[in-house]
């Protein structure tokens, strides 16, 4: 029974219209290539996602999200890539490295098109930027190699930009616990939470589920991400450009336009340090810094070093290694550290100012007065 649901069939014939890539039958594959060569490969890692949740729930969400696109849009689902970067630092969490998972991702999106799927989306369903950054990288530069290829990298947040919705993604919280009640309703169990609306539950970024996720809203997110996604398979069936960055962009500049705010700052043995606080319910991701002037003295960025110290983060990072690719998180109502060396500060209140890129795709500028 579950195998014959994964093989839509023409309700005008027997020609199978989409399918799990290991339920179809060769012949099948090829009917498929032949009217809507279409593959679509979901991603994403073995991760913590709080007591109420599968391990399983970043590649589960990618995988049913594409399944109801291919029963629309027709095409072959892969097997979910259980491979991943940029993991929270929480139990049973199998993390790898950027450079295996961009060396996975090429590496399948290659083999795929030579089997002669001109059209690939790569969905993740785990969301960090540097994950992001690097499926979208390896789609750019197969579409450069092969013309006509067209290639879609994406996270499933990026398509529900256009919605009504404040708040698009979270980790565990209200966003994916009413994906996975829509998706895989089987799988959640609230009862593991606590009936304290007020405790956050460990390694869940955002308010406890148990009060406000939802079925009815995680299935008005699947309808809306599906009809988005559908649209854009059918605009590259027909040959049309892809824009890997337009959406990433569109959802920088509109959910994270509130800036972070300088607060406090502290003398060191070095220098000084000070913090950025991101009084926002969405992450910010720092990819460059540049410009950064303190108490009107320059500061080159081989003399700055971010930190964040909350529970399940990474640690530090050199702010002259930022990139795309290798950035700096600084999450919602969380504090970041700038670790400043060989300055000293002349006045009591200096003034900063500073740009900095997020996530690859958008500049902005922070400023404003430290305080001790």
């Amino acid at each position: 029974e579950r195998i014959s649901a994964l093989r839509m069939k023409d309700s005008s014939s027997d020609c199978v219209t989409s399918g799990d890539i290991e339920t179809l039958l060769p012949s099948e594959i090829r009917r498929i290539i032949e009217k809507t060569p279409v593959a679509y490969i979901p991603v994403g890692p073995i991760e913590w996602h709080g007591e109420h949740l599968p391990l399983g729930v970043d590649p589960l969400i990618a995988s049913g999200l594409l399944r109801r696109v291919a029963e629309k849009a027709g095409g072959v689902i892969l097997p979910a890539m259980h491979i991943s970067c940029g993991l929270l630092n929480f139990p049973f969490s199998l993390s790898d490295s950027q450079q295996a998972l961009d060396r996975a991702i090429r590496h399948t999106v290659e083999q795929v098109y030579k089997e002669g799927f001109k059209c690939i989306v790569v969905l993740t369903g785990h969301g960090p930027m540097d994950q992001i950054h690097t499926i979208k990288s390896a789609c750019e530069d197969l579409m450069t190699q092969h013309p006509d290829c067209r290639a879609f990298g994406l996270c499933w947040f990026e398509l529900l930009v256009d919605s009504e919705e404040e708040l698009i993604i979270d980790h565990a919280a209200k966003v994916e616990t009413s994906l996975m009640q829509a998706l895989c309703p089987s799988l959640v169990d609230l009862s593991k939470l606590s009936d304290d609306p007020e405790e956050i539950p460990k390694g869940v970024y955002g308010k406890n589920p148990k009060f406000t996720a939802s079925p009815e809203w995680g299935s008005r997110m699947v309808d809306h991400f599906v009809k988005n996604l559908t649209d854009r398979v059918g605009l590259m069936l027909k040959g049309e450009q892809v824009d890997n960055y337009a959406d990433l962009r569109d959802f920088v500049a509109t959910r994270w336009s509130k800036p972070l705010e300088p607060t406090a700052y502290r003398l060191t043995e070095d220098g000084m340090e000070f913090d950025l606080f991101n009084d926002s319910i969405y992450s910010r991701y720092i990819s460059g810094v540049s410009e950064l002037q303190i108490g009107g003295q320059n500061v080159v960025t081989e003399n700055v070093t971010l930190k964040n110290s909350n529970p399940g983060e990474s640690g530090m990072e050199q702010a002259a290694n930022l990139s795309p690719l290798r950035g700096f998180y600084i999450r919602r109502f969380q504090c970041g550290t700038f670790e400043i060396k060989g300055i000293r500060l002349k006045d009591e209140k200096p003034h900063l100012r500073m740009k900095l890129q997020l996530a690859g795709v958008v500049d902005t500028i922070v400023e404003g007065y430290l305080y001790s």
